[in-house]
């Protein structure tokens, strides 16, 4: 093969790579966030003063990726949902309503793990967040 032939091999060869594997930051899914998917721990919330926030704060504070529909990118129709202690998924306004001081953790789910977890009730990804225990008086 000449040179010139070679180049062009070579140049296609990396174009295909290139469209198989996913951009940087990217799973394969194509639904994980762009950061971190290490959860928010209650300790996390305290040391970082957000108490005094909602839920739906200490995401945008501490991991805005969880609220990144990655699907939505890939002109998906199934939007993030939230579960709370495991319940049916919901829309995600109910971060808004859930005060920062009364969670425990906030863990985000692929697609993939959201119908593994919850089945067909979960058609996107789902921000899982688990609430403290009431202490008994």
């Amino acid at each position: 093969m000449t040179g010139r032939g070679t180049r062009l091999v070579s140049g296609l060869l990396l174009a295909a790579v290139a469209c198989v594997h996913p951009p940087p930051g990217e799973s394969e899914l194509g639904d994980r966030p762009v950061g971190t998917t290490t959860p928010i721990t209650v300790d996390e919330i305290v040391n970082t003063g957000l108490l005094g926030a909602t839920a739906f704060d200490v995401i945008q504070r501490l991991r805005p990726s969880f609220l990144i529909d990655r699907t939505a990118i890939r002109r998906s129709t199934q939007p993030i949902s939230v579960s709370v202690n495991g319940g049916q998924p919901v829309a995600t306004a109910i971060l808004q309503s859930t005060p920062a001081s009364t969670v425990q953790e906030i863990r985000y789910l692929t697609t993939a793990q959201a119908a593994t977890r919850f089945g067909q009730r979960a058609e996107g990804p789902v921000i899982v967040v688990m609430l403290r225990r009431q202490q008994e008086p």
